[in-house]
This record gives structure tokens, sequence and C-alpha cells, in this order.
């Protein structure tokens, strides 16, 4: 009898109260000291890892994170975990009054991520919208959208792929096709228009003057936007430095609060989402993207184009280039 009449005691009273006597019977541990915790030996983490992490890598994160620690500062790839962590031990805050969540570029979401909304608001309804190609940050990402079903298993979840091109032109699509990590075949539409065009150049000053060139030729073909898409920001300030006493162009850095009009400068991450007349990509050459982990970076660099795509590089071209496909630029 006296634990039905806990029963519906416990179902009278809202669930943060509820929490809150828990606490003061049970004391949990905190959040933060038992992520750090997990990090204090780098064979436990090893193990964990099962078979992700060698040795020397195990060390090194344990080494960095105790550093941080140390400093009392959290790097911002632990602060999700921590958060996560957090949840399971003393409950997430659940809000049950949205009821439908619209997540964007979920390439860019990690799994622990989705763990801690779907905790949150789980009486919502979700679409999730993303191209696992666009990712630019190779260090953090989802595991792809079927790891996304399992998560969301319980919600009977159904994946759908959009194959078809709207977008670019039937050329740019069919090259930027020969970039992409996954294996998915994209259907181009049949709007024509000039196939993309391939510099390369012996030296940085000279990969800089054959780009002032192209800008002004673009312009004079009529391309209204154009951007000239660097691989970081620093390089973006670089390239503006030594293309501004050759050309008009505009420099758009993290702070821009607004766009501005004509050709600009940028780093890539800032022209995810965006769409130009004409992309003119900035030395990729085999020193600046050398390896398959920027694969996504400068694909995504190359499908901010509608129309006209000019890839210029200084020294030899990047493996990460359909180069040898010589018939599609």
């Amino acid at each position: 009898m006296s634990g039905l009449v806990t029963t519906r005691y416990c179902e009278s009273i809202p669930a943060t109260q509820l929490r809150a006597e828990i606490r003061k019977m049970v004391k949990f541990p905190n959040p933060i000291t038992a992520y750090y915790a997990l990090f204090s030996s780098p064979e436990r983490l090893i193990e964990m890892s099962e078979g992700m992490l060698t040795v020397e890598e195990g060390s090194q994160i344990c080494a960095a994170t105790k550093r941080r620690k140390t400093d009392r500062a959290v790097l911002y790839e632990d602060a999700a975990p921590i958060l996560l962590l957090k949840g399971y031990l003393e409950g997430f805050l659940e809000n049950r009054k949205i009821s439908q969540i619209v997540v964007d570029e979920a390439q860019d979401y990690t799994s622990v991520q989705f763990e801690i909304l779907r905790n949150i608001f789980i009486a919502s309804s979700w679409t999730i919208l993303g191209d696992a190609n666009q990712l630019v940050n190779p260090c953090i990402k989802m595991d792809g959208f079927e790891s996304l079903s399992r998560l969301f298993a319980g919600r009977k979840p159904v994946i759908l792929k959009l194959n078809t091109s709207y977008r670019a032109s039937h050329e740019l699509t069919e090259f930027t096709k020969y970039m992409s990590v996954i294996p998915d075949v994209t259907y181009a539409t049949a709007r024509e228009g000039k196939k993309p065009v391939i510099t390369i150049a012996e030296t940085a000053a000279d990969m800089v003057e054959n780009i002032a060139q192209d800008i002004e030729m673009l312009r004079s073909e009529g391309s209204e936007s154009i951007a000239v898409i660097c691989k970081s920001a620093a390089e973006a300030e670089d390239a503006f430095g030594r293309l501004q006493g050759l050309c008009d162009i505009i420099l758009l850095t993290s702070t821009d609060c607004s766009f501005r009009t004509g050709t600009v400068v940028m780093p890539v991450y800032l022209a995810k989402g965006l769409e130009f007349d004409a992309v003119v990509i900035y030395d990729a050459g085999r020193h600046n993207y050398p390896d398959p982990s920027e694969q996504e970076l400068l694909y995504t660099a190359c499908t901010r184009a509608l129309h006209r795509l000019h890839i210029h590089c200084s020294g030899d071209p990047s493996p990460l280039l359909p180069i040898e496909h010589s018939e599609l630029y």
C-alpha cells in the first residue's frame, strides 16, 4: 500500500521538482570531473576506442585534455560529451512544447549532439537535412545518416535520398560528382553551361596574376556575383592582400554582419550555403589539399558555383581533383 501511495505522489509533482528531491537524497558525481576521469589513463582510453586510437594518439589526447583541465578551460569538442554526461547523471531538461524540429546542415553535427537534442525534445517530430559531401570540419562530423536512423530507431525514421541537382549547370555537376565522398549518383538537370577550368601555375605569384585576369574576364562575360574561395581565413587574408592591388575585391570575414555584393574573397566555411554565378578556387595545389581528409572541404568550395568554376593551382594540382578525367574540364 505504501508503494502505491509513493507512486501516486511522484506522479503528482513536476519532473523538475522530483529531480531536485532526488538530488537531495543521492550524491551524483560532478559531470566535468567524471568526464575528465575518462582521460586519466591512456590505456583505458585506447581500450574504449575499440581500435580507433593508436597508443601515441591516446597518450596525446590524454595529455592535451589534462592540460585543459589544469587551465580550467573546456575544448569545443569536449563541451557536447560533458553536456551529454550531465544529462545522463542529472537528467535532461525536457521540452515538450516544440512539436517540430528541423535541422539543416546535419553533416556538421555529431552523434553526441543529436543524442542531446533527442533527449531534450522528446515529443517532437524531426526533419533532418544534410549533404555528407559538404563537410567543412573533417574532425567533427556525424557517422552518417544511417547512424541517425539507429539513434532515432524508436521514431521509425525514413531516409529520403535526393540525387538530382537543380542548382548548378550540367557540366559543373558532372565535374563535382567525381569529387564526392559518398558514392550516390547525382543526376544533373538539362541546363547546359561551360566546363570547369583548371589553371596550373609554377609559382604563387603567377597564380595570383592568373586569378586577377580570370576575375576581369568573368566580369566582362556578365558574372555579377564572383567568389574567390580559400581554404582558411588566414589564406583568405593573404589572398586579399595579394589581389587587392590587381582588381576590385572585398574580403569577407566572420565578423561581417551582412553580406556585401561584388567580388568577394572568403574562406570556404563562410561560403557554405551560398551560391555565386562564378567561383574561383584559390590554390587547389597538392600542397594545399594533399589528402582525402580534405575531400569534402574542396568539394564544398567547388559546389558553390552556379555557372562558372575556375580552379587555380600553384604547382601540381591536388590529387582530390578529377585530373584523370580530362573530358570534364
